[in-house]
């Protein structure tokens, strides 16, 4: 099983070498097999280990391996490591247990991921004083923050910066909630704290920050940056009711650029701004930010006497503040394309394409537009001109404009389509339920899930057809006619519009040879690591044969679509590609590598605890590996329940059939989630949310 990997080219080959090794070496712990210095306690592997070597986690149990590893004392980290939990193994540290490292002088990288805490937490001391350090923390969970032994104020991943180098720091795609235990006592989410004078370049991304009915204070914060520094605060969640500021980006000196992009902050309740950004003598910018429901909305400009060189505040939606919207300073600020609603007391003399009118969101936990929001399409391009993605991470500027707000839309729809006696006929389903309204034109993608995760699903190939009867217009069938939809059985569905790229390509005897047929399509054409997924859309015929996609050089380089069995491939058949953007965090490419296995896991930050996502997933030969690997084993998707406390729930790719089916060596799979079906169904129900500063309801 293998951690899925991003679509760059540069990330997807990973060098592992041996211990005793003239370079660093990468240890395993527990070893259960060779025993040697990683056979007892992680801290005495850590203490083993020589700095720039690598520690992964793995199973703890030589037979039948659960997938969860225990962690049960305290760890100290003194010198450059990269500590990680090895794919398709959950490292949890049980309660109260929490890891620290104190670095010294010198320059050091230390990189943790894939690391759950339960009322634990990761305290990082940085003294460097060399230039070029590097402190990475990624895909870290910190679940009950606030145990007895921590104190108040302590935030739940905290980097504090001694020491006079430049360095870097990451944090991005972790989760920090807030517990209930010492309930009197505020805790915070991820903290970046600087008491040197080295310029920083800090990146918060992605990030969650939960509450829970403790007392939460900041959200997410980089704070006291010395002169020079730059902070990039985007695409993180983080919902209240807290007593602090939400997302705090602040910098001491001059020189510095701060950035808070793409953020979503609901239910802020303290008596500061829900997102504030001092830069004093540098350059600010807030842009594309959703703020709402709480007490005081954004605030921005320099510090003491110190005005800021220059500060944007643009496309930022500011809505249902108690006792402010915005406090702006006047001095070298300028403002344009935000929408303001049912603020009070607002500082700032509003600049053009300034709107006050609702701007009609789906929730409080979840503030899409809805279709006819007054957000679309009336931001400003040029401020969300170096912006990808948006905090769903759906492609920005989707609809010819860019929107206003942390959201962006795009006119897609996705949904899981459950078969019941009222859909399904036949070997069909209808694809209802849906969204949004589907066309003639669109090119649906579809998965199969099992309806139980024990219970094997039917593992059919399957297809679409344009279907007047369908309420959506749409249906679902099995390739085998002869195979009836079973009630229950469920198929996650996306219809591709204006983030991900849908098209038809139709196979001739002029594309086609052998079990091969070539794509030509611009999102596609010469990219390697492009990830996309073929469904055949039937016009008449069936085609009842496993399908992936290959790469070859020729021509430049082409996708090509290909029959798994090694069948020909016949003329006239219709299928629909779905193209993810180029680099989308919501779309990975994954494989077993040389294990042949029953089952592949899905570890994806958008997918895990998420049991109501609706990820598509399709075959692909892998370009990158250099061999050729038919999959015509069938599948399906099953979502199952946490191998142990604190550990989250997964998806997995099951090999479906007869017997003990696996999936052959080295097979791949190219999988798309779309971001905002996704983080809707797990968005905090709204009366977990302070609205206009009254608290109702935990959640």
């Amino acid at each position: 099983m293998t951690r899925l990997r991003p679509a760059l080219p540069s990330a997807l080959v990973a060098l592992i070498l041996l211990p005793g090794a003239s370079r660093a070496a990468d240890w395993l712990w527990p070893d259960t097999v060779f025993g040697g210095p990683c056979a007892g306690s992680l801290q005495a592997c850590i203490d083993n280990a020589a700095a720039g070597d690598t520690i992964q986690i793995v199973g703890d149990e030589l037979n039948n391996p659960d997938r969860y590893t225990p962690i049960d004392e305290n760890i100290a980290i003194v010198r450059s490591l990269t500590l990680r939990a090895a794919p398709g193994v959950d490292a949890v540290f049980a309660p109260e247990r929490s890891l620290r490292v104190d670095l010294g002088a010198g320059s050091h990288t230390v990189r943790l991921s894939d690391l759950s805490f339960r009322r634990g937490g990761v305290l990082v001391t940085d003294a460097s004083t060399v230039a070029g350090g590097l402190i990475d923390l990624q895909r870290l969970r910190v679940l009950e923050l606030g145990a007895a032994g921590q104190q108040a104020g302590q935030c739940g991943l905290q980097v504090t910066v001694n020491g006079s180098a430049a360095r870097q720091i990451n944090v991005g795609d972790s989760l920090v909630a807030r517990g209930a235990a010492q309930p009197e006592r505020p805790f915070s989410g991820i903290c970046v704290t600087q008491d040197g004078d080295g310029a920083l370049n800090v990146n918060l991304f992605r990030n969650r920050v939960l509450p829970g009915s403790g007392r939460s204070a900041f959200g997410l914060i980089a704070y006291n940056l010395a002169g020079g520094s730059s902070a990039r605060a985007s695409a993180n969640r983080i919902f209240g009711p807290r007593e602090d500021t939400a997302l705090y980006l602040l910098s001491r000196d001059s020189g510095s650029t701060l950035r808070a992009e793409n953020n979503l902050i609901s239910g802020s309740s303290g008596d500061q701004y829900a997102l504030t950004l001092n830069v004093p003598g540098g350059t600010g910018v807030i842009v594309n930010n959703t703020v709402v429901h709480g007490q005081r909305g954004v605030a921005g400009g320099g510090l003491a006497n110190t005005p800021a060189a220059s500060l944007r505040v643009a496309n930022n939606l500011i809505a249902w503040q108690s006792v402010s919207g915005v406090a702006v300073s006047a001095s070298n600020s300028s403002n344009a394309n935000n929408l303001l609603f049912e603020t009070l007391a607002n500082l700032w003399t509003p600049g053009p394409g300034t709107l006050t009118v609702d701007p009609r969101i789906e929730s409080a936990g979840y503030p899409r537009p809805r279709f006819d929001s007054p957000l679309i399409n009336a931001g400003s391009a040029a401020d969300a001109s170096g912006l990808t993605f948006d905090v769903d991470g759906e492609r920005r500027s989707a609809l010819g404009a860019v929107d206003i707000g942390a959201f962006e839309a795009n006119g897609e729809g996705a949904a899981v389509i459950t078969a019941t006696a009222q859909n399904s006929f036949f070997n069909e389903v209808y694809v209802q339920p849906f969204p949004t309204q589907l066309l003639e034109t669109d090119h649906l993608a579809v998965s199969e899930q099992r309806a139980l995760p024990s219970t094997p699903a039917l593992g059919q190939h399957l297809g679409v057809y344009r279907n007047p009867q369908s309420a959506s217009g749409w249906s679902i069938f099995h390739q085998d006619s002869n195979v009836d939809m079973a009630l229950g059985q469920r198929f996650h569905v996306i219809a591709p519009v204006a983030s991900k790229t849908g098209f038809s390509h139709l196979t001739s005897a002029a594309n086609s040879s052998g079990a091969l047929s070539r794509i030509e399509h611009a999102s596609l054409n010469g990219l390697s690591f492009a990830i996309a997924i073929a469904l055949q859309r039937w016009e008449g015929a069936y085609h009842d044969v496993p399908i992936g996609l290959a790469w070859t050089s020729a021509g430049g380089g082409r996708w090509q679509l290909r029959n798994e069995d090694g069948s020909a491939m016949p003329a006239s058949l219709s299928f629909n590609l779905m193209v993810a953007p180029l680099l989308s965090p919501n779309a990975a490419r994954l494989s077993p590598g040389g294990q042949s296995l029953r089952e592949l896991r899905i570890e994806h930050p958008l997918l895990d605890d998420n049991a109501c996502a609706a990820p598509v997933v399709g075959r692909v030969d892998d370009p990158l590996d250099g061999l050729t690997v038919n999959n015509p084993q069938r599948f399906s998707l099953a979502y199952r329940a946490p191998s142990g406390p604190g550990a989250p729930g997964r998806w997995f790719i099951v090999a479906e059939g007869s017997g003990t089916p696996s999936f052959p060596p080295n097979v791949a799979f190219n999988l798309i989630t779309d971001g905002a079906q996704a983080e809707r169904c797990r968005a905090p129900r709204e009366n977990a949310i302070f609205r206009n500063g009254f608290e109702t309801a935990a959640r």
